[in-house]
């Protein structure tokens, strides 16, 4: 039975002001949000408006994390967000990939036409393609080449995974299996577990590198992987951070593996994923260079590179990918002082630019003899730098550099 003070209370907190049950109603949960709506036809009103015109911000704010003004292909955004509720931990974020030296890129997306979220590959390549290097003589000394550098980044047109309401997530092995092939290729995305840095050990490698700035790292390699529950960790145990993607093919109704090489000589299929964090390529006005960059490294290509500004006077650039001297994950340069201004630029590439002492990294096949060498880093504006290596044995050599603002690929096109 009901007691008259609890009538009170329950009829007391249903007519409260729509803006006092609005406020009330933006800090719930998901759940709490559907129970609440369950209700009463007021609150159901509130929460999930009947009229088609009128916006149900109130689950809009549930999936927030997508900024998006309008639900499209969906009608309302509760629609969208059921759909899409398990998956929003992906979005919004750039992953590195483990691949061998190389490595690469994905970026987590809305895709408004089909209302899946996308993992889309990110390339970068040189105006007329990665063969076609333009150099010139630098101004200042002729002896030494100038690349000139206008890179073409966009992401790949086919995403290599989506997430929607029809993907699986199968119990028996904790796998996400979108319903999707491409030519009887078939690819599955697991999550991860972090090792605590208290059990990391020092012959073992961990996702992301070293170089890489993490809260949670997770095993890089997995010691076994075919049919191992143990390396797909229960939803409790997953972290947000870490993700592996599975590929094999079907042949005739048989699986068959789709190897990769990985660096330590192992036949692995899967390969491992880390969120770099948005704060960490983000600048700032105490750290300008905080980024990511696109360079250019001759006869290699376009490669990405994180500029981690640790302080405001230290500067490390990482490869977010490599090649097979200097592999993703390694430093390729670093500037102990970004107050050491060495001279103010006078040519007539970048006259007034200031250029800082640094240190280069270079290396033989397969990243072996590593050592740094010294460079200048040419601060032309804050989107691009250049970098003059002083080779020790052969002609020295300018390359350069270009910021990417990676969240308008994330989130430019939305409407």
């Amino acid at each position: 039975m009901v007691s008259s003070d609890d009538e009170d209370n329950s009829t007391g907190i249903q007519s409260c002001p729509n803006e006092v049950l609005q406020l009330v109603f933006q800090n719930l949960d998901d759940v709490s949000l559907a129970r609440s709506s369950a209700v009463c036809s007021h609150w159901r009103e509130l929460i999930d408006p009947s009229d088609p015109s009128t916006p149900d911000y109130l689950w809009a704010r549930q999936a927030s994390s997508l900024r998006l003004k309008s639900p499209t292909p969906y009608t309302r955004f509760r629609g969208l967000y059921a759909s899409l509720r398990d998956h929003l931990w992906l979005h919004g974020k750039m992953w590195m990939g483990n691949r061998s030296w190389t490595g690469y890129i994905l970026l987590s997306t809305y895709n408004s036409r089909t209302g899946a979220i996308d993992l889309t590959t990110i390339l970068a390549t040189r105006s007329g393609g990665n063969n076609k290097e333009n150099i010139v003589p630098w101004s200042r000394d002729e002896s030494i080449s100038v690349a000139i550098f206008d890179p073409q980044v966009s992401l790949w047109v086919v995403p290599l995974l989506s997430f929607d309401k029809d993907t699986v997530l199968d119990p028996s092995d904790n796998e996400m299996k979108p319903p999707t092939q491409v030519r009887h290729v078939y690819r599955s995305l697991f999550r991860a577990s972090a090792v605590p840095p208290e059990l990391q050990i020092s012959s073992k490698r961990y996702w992301p590198p070293p170089h890489i700035p993490a809260v949670e790292r997770a095993e890089d390699v997995l010691s076994c992987i075919k049919d191992s529950l143990e390396n797909k960790p229960l939803p409790a145990e997953a972290i947000d951070s870490v993700f592996r993607i599975r590929k094999w093919v079907v042949f005739g109704g048989a699986p068959v593996p789709s190897v990769v090489m990985s660096r330590n000589g192992i036949d692995d299929e899967v390969e491992t994923f880390a969120a770099i964090r948005e704060e960490h390529y983000t600048p700032d006005e105490e750290h300008p260079y905080r980024g990511v960059w696109v360079g250019d490294y001759s006869i290699h290509g376009c490669e990405f590179i994180l500029f981690h500004q640790e302080t405001p006077t230290k500067l490390k650039a990482v490869k977010i990918t490599g090649d097979i001297l200097c592999a993703c994950g390694e430093i390729t340069f670093i500037v102990d002082d970004l107050r050491a201004v060495i001279r103010i630029a006078d040519e007539r590439e970048w006259p007034g630019a200031k250029v800082i002492a640094a240190k280069g990294q270079i290396a033989s096949h397969q990243y072996q003899s590593s050592r740094m060498i010294n460079a200048e880093m040419i601060c032309v504006g804050p989107s691009e730098i250049a970098l003059l290596w002083h080779f020790p044995q052969f002609t020295s050599y300018i390359n350069r550099f270009r910021r990417v603002d990676i969240q308008s690929f994330i989130y430019g096109s939305k409407e």
